[in-house]
């Protein structure tokens, strides 16, 4: 009896520690997808973030995926759905998607502008980078990944 109660407790750990080490290198399974792109639309990265953030299954359409983001986050109406994606509209996503805390200006308007803003002053984006610079997967990828650790 006590020896199986040490082999199922071992067992136990092992697993912990393997989830723990493993865990985080398939949570980003979904957004790697985009890191091949040169630029990207928001349909592009819209079925991946929502994977990504279980807030989908496996099987989603991309529309489905794009409806569930705008319903729970309404301010990504404001990113257009046709253009390439600018520095501005990751960065209204990140702050979305990942509930970020933000100065005055961006908790009263909640746009891009100040989103932009308020990722830059947290570090995430350099000060030299143009907020209407098309934004190519790989970077996306890279900012998106940062901003879920704050």
């Amino acid at each position: 009896m006590k020896k199986s109660l040490k082999v199922l407790f071992l067992t136990f750990v092992f697993l912990s520690i393997f989830e723990i080490l493993w865990g985080n290198e398939t949570q980003t399974t979904y957004l790697q997808e985009i890191n091949s792109l040169n630029k990207l639309r928001f349909r592009d990265l819209v079925l991946p973030l929502a994977l990504e953030n279980n807030l989908v299954k496996q099987g989603t359409s991309v529309e489905d995926a794009n409806n569930i983001l705008i319903k729970l986050y309404p301010k990504l109406k404001l990113i257009s759905q046709k253009k390439y994606l600018q520095y501005n509209d990751i960065a209204l996503i990140c702050m979305q998607i990942y509930q970020l805390e933000g100065g005055l200006f961006y908790s009263i308007t909640e746009n891009r502008h100040y989103s932009f803003r308020e990722l830059q002053y947290k570090g995430l984006i350099s000060d030299d980078i143009d907020p209407m610079k098309k934004i190519s997967g790989k970077q996306t990828y890279e900012l998106l990944l940062k901003a879920s650790k704050l």
